[in-house]
């Protein structure tokens, strides 16, 4: 799996990535490359660290309902608690990002891509917000260096990462609700 998360000062760790920048970039290079990306490796995130204050912190529906449902069972619980506090803090200042309404040959945020390398050999990973990480074994940072290549993407272009691997865009799909793919 090719996952890879900076961590928030940008040196070379794999862990949550805690920058956000916007999510539009320039789509003139078919070809792109991850930066620092050599031995990706499949790790759980460290514990949640909000974005810088004023900075967009965006979610997908999935993971902002995941969020809320979390947060009202320790609720009912009665749990007194920092993870209390901490979601809260986190519903408050998340920007929910809806699926496109039609089907998209491009790559944008809470997609689902496949991709295939040279020996045939596929992958699938989702692009998310850094407070959903957990949820998922496939989810990849929209801020992470993989994340940032994806979305300057389109099925069929070719992402070539730094370790000089390459893999093939081959299907793009949305996650909905508690389903799996649209």
């Amino acid at each position: 799996m090719w996952i890879f998360r900076s961590a928030a000062d940008g040196s070379d760790r794999r862990q949550d990535c805690r920058r956000v920048r916007p999510i539009t970039s320039p789509r003139a290079e078919r070809s792109v490359c991850a930066t620092n990306c050599k031995n990706f490796a499949r790790q759980t995130p460290s514990a949640s660290v909000s974005p810088k204050p004023g900075a967009t912190n965006y979610i997908t529906a999935r993971g902002a309902k995941r969020l809320r449902d979390e947060l009202q069972k320790l609720r009912a619980a009665n749990a007194v608690s920092e993870r209390v506090t901490e979601l809260e803090q986190i519903l408050a200042s998340v920007h929910v990002v809806d699926p496109p309404d039609a089907p998209s040959s491009s790559v944008t945020f809470g997609a689902t891509v496949t991709v295939k390398d040279k020996k045939g050999a596929t992958e699938t990973l989702t692009i998310v917000g850094v407070d959903e990480l957990n949820f998922d074994r496939d989810a990849v940072s929209w801020i992470s260096p993989l994340g940032k290549a994806l979305l300057t993407a389109d099925i069929g272009d070719w992402i070539t990462l730094d370790d000089g691997r390459s893999a093939k865009i081959v299907k793009i799909e949305f996650k909905t609700g508690s389903d799996r793919s649209e």
